[in-house]
């Protein structure tokens, strides 16, 4: 379940420097494109406690349908978003030269600026 009052949960106690607990379902969502990743990007401290919070978790194997164990799902769900990158990356045109400073400057700008507008949306 998407919970965006986690999100501004961890926005009140990063800025006040606060001990925070964020929901497992909460780092593995995504919201309105982006992840939690993207979300706090320039926020070491919530990469620092979801690493720590990661840690001290115990990811037991488990079965799938043809009863085998496998890796467990969480870990599944936070390897592919750490993987793929949010929707506002994607490229609309297709004659981008993906080696142009120009067009990468204004994909960085973009990022940064939706993930600033989501935050303060909420």
């Amino acid at each position: 379940m998407i919970d965006l009052f986690d999100l501004l949960y961890v926005k009140e106690h990063v800025s006040k420097r606060e001990e925070f607990y964020i929901e497992t379902s909460t780092i593995l969502s995504t919201y309105a494109g982006h992840t939690i990743f993207s979300l706090f990007l320039e926020y070491d401290e919530v990469y620092e406690q979801i690493l720590q919070q990661f840690r001290e978790q115990d990811f037991q194997d488990e079965l799938n349908i043809q009863k085998k164990y496998v890796e467990n799902g969480t870990l599944r769900r936070l390897y592919r978003i750490l993987r793929l990158p949010t929707s506002d990356l994607g490229v609309e045109q297709t004659d981008i030269d993906y080696n142009c400073n120009i067009c990468l400057k204004s994909k960085e700008e973009t990022t940064e600026m939706g993930c600033d507008q989501f935050l303060d949306k909420c």
